[in-house]
């Protein structure tokens, strides 16, 4: 198949966008729905046994969650298309040959197989996290058969996510290892090695978001299973701060290295023009000085890494505050309890 524009659509195409596809409908409308349509099958299986719908804010909230989660591994597989002419700019290869190379890349990021058996191991964890009682209940209990079908939904999906956002990990890694880099003096963030920067921020701010959700449902959670739905929301908190940092260390290092050269080499020139203008300061000599300051300056101010620092912040604070928040929940509950204590 030929490409068409250079956007990749028709590899970049995960199994959630093919699945929406039968329905003629936007994407997001499609999962959306079918979060609508999880939401009514575990209530009106409570109903229908006789049992409350409550708390209903975390039905709705485990309701949202297969739906954001495969809206979420669309979003990355756009986010990929566009920075295809990106890469075009900053990898120093001939055009056929990068437009290879990634075709390749993108082809292992969205291998259905593989996402399909992370999907299914990590369905198996969540379905433990949501397990209570006797594992086979029969047909007779049927808002905990809805539940885990919630449970192994979000856990298929949650893993095609994992293995993605780990495949595109390695993608950047590996170009760091490319030894093709281009690094510019000016580091424009859609044409120059910056880009990487920006796509792993769309990627970790989506995920990010997805985190929230599942923290949210931390917040709600009471019970027994609560410390094992803790760990794995914990876990893909981690994942998302280290997917947005350790992938960028190669290129870090390229670009570190680049610009202390480019330092070196100038300072010859500088010390130079210093040397001339203490044996005759005129205002030629004085005004050449002058320029070559500005030069170094914009050789300082060259980016050692592929992102800006706020990007970093927003990522790691976005994943650290409510984690941190969810485990000084029981002690806060504990020293309330023994103030409350004293008062009565």
């Amino acid at each position: 198949m030929e490409r068409k524009n250079n956007d990749f659509d028709y590899i970049v195409t995960p199994f959630p966008e093919r699945m929406t596809r039968i329905f003629h409908l936007p994407y997001p409308l499609v999962w959306l729905i079918f979060s609508c349509f999880l939401f009514g099958l575990h209530a009106g299986s409570c109903l229908y046994s006789g049992n409350p719908v409550k708390p209903i804010m975390r039905l709705v909230i485990l309701a949202l969650l297969p739906g954001c989660i495969a809206i979420g591994i669309i979003r990355f597989s756009k986010a990929l298309e566009k920075f295809t002419p990106s890469i075009l700019l900053f990898i120093d290869w001939p055009r056929e040959k990068i437009l290879e190379w990634y075709e390749s890349e993108l082809r292992a990021i969205f291998n259905l197989k593989w996402m399909a058996l992370t999907g299914v191991a990590l369905a198996g964890l969540c379905l433990m996290s949501g397990y209570s009682g006797d594992f086979w209940v029969g047909f007779k209990n049927l808002p905990t058969i809805t539940f885990r079908i919630i449970m192994v939904t979000i856990g298929f999906l949650g893993g095609g996510m994992f293995y993605a956002m780990i495949r595109i990990a390695l993608m950047v890694n590996k170009m760091g290892e490319l030894g093709a880099i281009k690094v510019s003096v000016y580091q424009h963030p859609l044409t120059s090695v910056k880009s990487v920067g920006i796509l792993l921020s769309k990627i970790a701010f989506t995920a990010v978001g997805i985190y929230l959700l599942g923290m949210l449902y931390v917040f709600t959670k009471t019970g027994e299973h609560g410390k094992l739905v803790l760990l794995i929301v914990g876990f893909f908190g981690a994942v998302v701060a280290s997917f947005f940092i350790f992938p960028q260390i190669k290129i870090h290092q390229i670009m570190s290295k680049v610009k202390h050269m480019r330092l070196k080499k100038f300072s010859i020139h500088l010390e130079e023009a210093l040397e001339g203008v203490t044996k005759e300061p005129s205002r030629e000599n004085i005004q050449r000085v002058r320029e070559l300051f500005e030069v170094q300056k914009s050789l300082n101010e060259m980016g050692e890494w592929p992102f800006d620092t706020r990007l970093l912040l927003g990522v790691v604070t976005g994943v650290a505050i409510p984690l941190i928040v969810v485990v000084l929940q029981p002690l806060l509950v504990f020293l309330l309890d023994i103030i409350r204590g004293r008062n009565n």
